[in-house]
């Protein structure tokens, strides 16, 4: 990556306060979703405003699943986004996954740098089951 340049790196998926990525989750226990991205050392260092979110789509059902925080707004070099290479993490919850038994889903990410002329990307999960 070039220093001027923001990347999504990956999205997957993962059991709560896990570390290695799953694809199948019970749905009576809340998930998480990782977003991993880079800052090149010029960007990181000019500390330049970004936001990142994610969509849960349930494809078995056609609708999205809620999650939290919500869009992640704020500027590289803050607690949000501390290294040049972050990790920001969200929550599926359980009392959204009740009715989803059986379901595949999937995550779809994105990242935005600056404020116009954005530097974008985006990222999908692999396909993921809510267990019966």
């Amino acid at each position: 990556m070039g220093p001027n340049d923001a990347e999504l790196i990956q999205v997957y998926t993962r059991g709560l306060g896990k570390t290695i990525a799953d694809v199948t989750f019970d749905s009576s226990t809340d998930f998480e979703v990782v977003v991993e991205t880079e800052a090149g050392t010029a960007l990181f260092g000019l500390g330049g405003a970004f936001t990142v979110d994610i969509v849960v789509r349930d494809l078995t059902a056609n609708d999205n699943i809620p999650y939290t925080p919500g869009p992640i707004k704020d500027t590289l070099g803050k607690p949000t986004w501390p290294a040049e290479g972050n990790s920001f993490v969200f929550r599926v919850r359980s009392a959204d996954l009740a009715t989803r038994k059986g379901h595949l889903c999937e995550v779809h990410a994105y990242l935005l740098v600056g404020i116009s002329n954005f530097d974008s990307s985006f990222g999908r999960s692999r396909t993921f089951l809510i267990q019966p």
